[in-house]
């Protein structure tokens, strides 16, 4: 039995209930858009300049083909993950309404059908706004090396087929791909079960699925590997070509596994003699997962972040090297990737702690002051950004050591301990900014009604 309707078919039902869903929600809905877009944004801006380099001859057809491909490996990467991750937390906020849905008889592929139009409503209008933006960034990009004299017959950047289909496209691809993996979850969680996780209680009993355990696993040991390789490279300008994507598979991995480390952290915070960081280190063993979906996009944004700017610093102080040629472009596109980092880490945290305002109203009922709760959050947001920093140090590591011995014969730069503080004090930043003040709303709503 499926939802049917007098007057109208059940897709066109459907369709309208996407739509009423994203009036309903302008704001969440906006944020994951604002990440598709700048994802989109980013992808565009590399792909545009790997086609100007395709159009290209000389030495200039091979930098501007080289550098897309090394820095557009990295983004892809992480823009897919990002754009997965996002589409996924939009998702999970719905399973009371998915669950009530179900108890009024519509089926498992209603539900499917359902998330995948809302998701297309959101992703379709960012993806092809990142567009323009994505073109902006790349004739920057481009002015830039033209101006350090690193390309020279180049002076118009190339935006067709390629540039449209890599920028838009990837985006679009990903947040489909989430959107039917998430929905076909949805679809399949009993209505109940759907609903006592809406309430904050985790019914699957499960903190890793086994896909994620072995993907998540197999990317880690796939970013050791490759960094060792690093190692057998010779001095030259490919080196960052395996330093670098061996850190961001090493965060990604470590990423998706990040549910266990918030489950380690929680144990570990168990005999606390405080009883705020009781409470918090016993809200990251029962929401695991949750704490997991936090966990990922600053285990990124540090772990990419300060990896890519250290090589980059590396290449800074040697004159002798083309990296202080190419410096500004690579500190535009290192910045960007970060910018994106911060965007979905702040999406993913401000709607994590928006949908903790069931928990809240019970620890107000149970005797906490606001004071209280507020200390338990930010508590919270300390241990959840020491994890990241320690997963994301794995990723820095990864990256930087290897890359540093080849390139300087020293095994640890001094460049590198002041970028990882930096980054781990702006990932804590993002942290405490998105979700005490969330909380504080949430807190005070509760309490007026």
């Amino acid at each position: 039995m499926a939802i049917r309707t007098r007057t109208t078919r059940p897709t066109n039902a459907l369709l309208l209930m996407a739509l009423r869903s994203l009036r309903a929600r302008p704001t969440t809905q906006l944020a994951a858009g604002l990440v598709l877009l700048i994802g989109s944004a980013l992808l565009t801006a590399l792909a545009a300049l790997l086609e100007t380099g395709l159009a290209a001859s000389g030495k200039d057809h091979t930098l501007l083909i080289m550098l897309p491909a090394i820095l557009g490996g990295w983004s892809l990467l992480i823009v897919t993950f990002g754009v997965l991750s996002t589409v996924s937390l939009v998702v999970r906020q719905r399973e009371r309404e998915t669950a009530l849905l179900r108890t009024i008889a519509a089926s498992p592929r209603q539900v499917q059908l359902l998330t995948l139009l809302e998701v297309i409503a959101i992703a379709l209008p960012a993806a092809l706004a990142g567009l323009v933006p994505g073109i902006l960034l790349g004739r920057l990009l481009l002015s830039r090396l033209t101006a350090a004299h690193a390309v020279k017959s180049v002076t118009a950047l190339e935006n067709g087929w390629l540039t449209v289909t890599v920028g838009a496209g990837v985006a679009l691809t990903a947040a489909l791909a989430g959107a039917m993996l998430a929905g076909r979850r949805a679809g399949q969680v009993p209505p109940v079960s759907a609903l006592s996780a809406s309430a904050g209680v985790d019914t699957t009993g499960k903190t890793l699925t086994r896909t994620k355990v072995v993907s998540g696993g197999l990317i880690t040991l796939i970013g050791l590997g490759t960094g060792m390789s690093t190692l057998a490279q010779e001095n030259g300008p490919l080196l960052s070509s395996t330093a670098g994507p061996a850190g961001v598979a090493v965060a990604v991995g470590l990423a998706l596994l990040a549910p266990a480390a918030a489950t380690a952290g929680g144990l570990g915070l168990a005999r606390s003699r405080s009883v705020i960081t009781r409470l918090a280190g016993r809200t990251l063993r029962t929401r695991a997962r949750q704490q997991g979906s936090l966990i990922a996009p600053l285990t990124l944004l540090i772990g990419v972040g300060s990896g890519t700017l250290a090589m980059q610093r590396i290449e800074d102080s040697r004159p002798a090297t083309d990296g202080p040629q190419l410096a500004t472009v690579n500190y535009l596109i290192v910045l960007a990737i970060v910018g994106f980092a911060v965007v979905a880490a702040s999406n993913t945290l401000v709607a994590a702690t928006r949908a903790r305002g069931h928990d809240f109203k019970l620890l107000a009922l149970t005797g906490a002051t606001r004071r209280q709760i507020l200390a338990v959050v930010g508590t919270e947001a300390l241990i959840t950004t020491v994890i990241a920093a320690v997963l994301g140090g794995v990723s820095t590591a990864v990256t930087v050591l290897p890359f540093s011995v080849v390139r300087t014969g020293t095994l640890i730069p001094g460049q590198a301990g002041p970028l990882f503080a930096l980054l781990v004090a702006v990932a804590l930043a993002i942290t405490i900014l998105a979700s005490v003040p969330t909380a504080f709303r949430q807190i005070r709503s509760s309490t007026a009604r």
